[in-house]
């Protein structure tokens, strides 16, 4: 039987100024998941139950809270009472180079062995919301996913492109 010391944190800075034109708000923010040492023996993967991705590491959805370092910045702001925008960046690295890269469901992407190098890559995401009404809102976003040394270095090394429309309807 094994012992399982898996741990993880998430944090988040902001700070808005609702005296500014378009109540700017910015913020940073730090996700912190353990990895494997080795493997066999004690786990230190942290293991998110249920996950959901996007909310925490950019609309790709590209990575999990498994073996991930992911420091997060961004502003949002109002231009209008209606309509919201948000920039926000990250930038991911392993927190273990000897444990693989996992997406939100907790799959491997990619095996930790195929390259030393903690650097994942870095994310941009743009969102705009705009609410018609109380019931009825649209967002719309644009994401992209640049590749870092470990996804160059362990097989196809494409950069991701991600757009979106919704429609959101409020009971």
């Amino acid at each position: 039987m094994h012992d399982i010391h898996a741990y993880m944190a998430a944090t988040e800075l902001g700070y808005s100024l609702k005296q500014w034109r378009f109540s700017p708000r910015v913020f940073l923010g730090l996700e912190f998941a353990t990895g494997d040492k080795s493997s066999g023996g004690d786990v230190q993967t942290f293991n998110q139950l249920f996950p959901l991705g996007h909310a925490s590491f950019g609309y790709v959805d590209m990575i999990g809270r498994q073996n991930i370092i992911d420091l997060r910045q961004g502003i949002s702001f109002k231009p209008t009472p209606k309509l919201s925008i948000q920039i926000e960046g990250h930038c991911f690295w392993r927190e273990n180079t000897n444990d693989a890269m996992y997406n939100p469901g907790s799959k491997v992407v990619r095996s930790g062995e195929l390259s030393s190098s903690r650097n994942i890559g870095s994310e941009i995401d743009i969102s705009t919301k705009y609410r018609y009404n109380r019931h009825i809102g649209m967002l719309t976003g644009y994401s992209k996913f640049f590749a870092g040394d470990f996804i160059k270095q362990s097989g196809s090394a494409s950069s991701i492109n991600f757009a979106y429309l919704m429609l959101e309807y409020t009971f």
